[in-house]
């Protein structure tokens, strides 16, 4: 499978404006989309140990709402 990142970033910036759109009263939905963006973005941080390797600082409970997202 091929994922085109590059489209997916353009989709995270769509959806960053025009979040907001979403009444305040729509909680559940709000931290659902919160919780996933910072799964994101906990992802994508590059831990430096010296070692070369690039690693995650996700933790177990972060990494299961990753994958969800990815799906």
């Amino acid at each position: 499978m091929h994922f085109h990142y590059a489209l997916f970033a353009e989709i995270l910036h769509d959806l960053a404006n025009t979040v907001s759109s979403l009444p305040a009263s729509d909680l559940a939905h709000r931290a659902v989309l919160r919780d996933a963006a910072q799964a994101l973005y906990s992802a994508l941080q590059v831990s430096d140990q010296g070692s070369g390797d690039e690693t995650s600082s996700l933790t177990a409970k972060e990494e299961v709402q990753f994958l969800h997202i990815m799906e």
